[in-house]
């Protein structure tokens, strides 16, 4: 059966809920199929191979492939959906984590609860009602990522327009219309570099244009980036060339 999205379900062997008691470890060294665990209740750390571990709570969507080895230490009492299926196929930007809402668990229960029936198309229905569960969770994994996608490209316009201003995160947060600390991770996922950071790669490519023209001294160069004194401009510099800014515009015209 296949599906728009790249997204395919196959036969389902499981899909129900279970509760464990406090304390719940669980170690899987082989997964038999592909499918996904979903929290309904407490909260722990989803440790996999090669990867950095996972806090998980109540919300929790994971997917896992075939053959895969992975552990859960829960904290406490917990609740999960839990399933096993020939094949699972998501989409591209699904990634391996994904936090439902209550409607979401409440309509997930449901699958459950069709594919527990055991009658003659309970089979069928339950794919029916998982696929239309994953392409709904694929649609808000989509949509938050254009939403970051978004505010991202506001930032870099902003930061493009400004960066010989001494704008403060929570300034550019307030112009993205988020929150500080929300723009801060963004920001650095998609960039792989912090957002002063980035600033500063634009002070010192203008700053190497400057000394290049030949028109502008050491110090107004200073002054035109923001900087607060010749001397933070000169580490600045140093630290990103390897040279003083003198040293660099001597090496230009030698």
């Amino acid at each position: 059966m296949d599906f728009f999205c790249n997204i395919n379900v196959g036969d389902i062997g499981i899909c129900t809920e279970k509760t464990e008691e406090a304390d719940f470890d669980f170690e899987n060294t082989s997964r038999f199929g592909d499918g996904f665990v979903c929290f309904t209740s407490g909260e722990g750390e989803l440790v996999l191979s090669n990867e950095p571990s996972i806090k998980v709570k109540k919300g929790s969507f994971i997917r896992f492939s075939k053959g895969e080895c992975y552990e859960f230490h829960m904290s406490g009492p917990c609740s999960y959906i839990t399933s096993e299926l020939d094949t699972l196929t998501y989409s591209d930007t699904f990634p391996r984590v994904v936090e439902c809402a209550d409607n979401e668990i409440s309509f997930l229960r449901r699958i459950c609860e069709r594919f527990e029936e055991k009658d003659r198309l309970c089979v069928v229905e339950t794919r029916i009602l998982l696929m239309r569960f994953l392409v709904s969770l694929d649609d808000k994994v989509y949509s938050a990522m254009k939403q970051v996608d978004h505010t991202i490209n506001t930032a870099i316009e902003y930061i493009h327009q400004n960066y010989n201003r001494n704008f403060t995160v929570d300034e550019l947060a307030d112009y993205c219309h988020i929150s500080a600390s929300y723009l801060m991770q963004s920001f650095k996922n998609a960039k792989n570099i912090s957002i002063m950071a980035y600033r500063e790669t634009l002070r010192i490519k203008s700053a190497k244009e400057m000394l290049m023209s030949g028109a502008f001294r050491i110090k107004e160069i200073a002054d035109l980036l923001g900087y607060c004194d010749v001397y933070h401009f000169t580490k600045r510099f140093k630290d990103s060339t390897g040279k003083t800014p003198a040293a660099y515009a001597k090496r230009l015209y030698e």
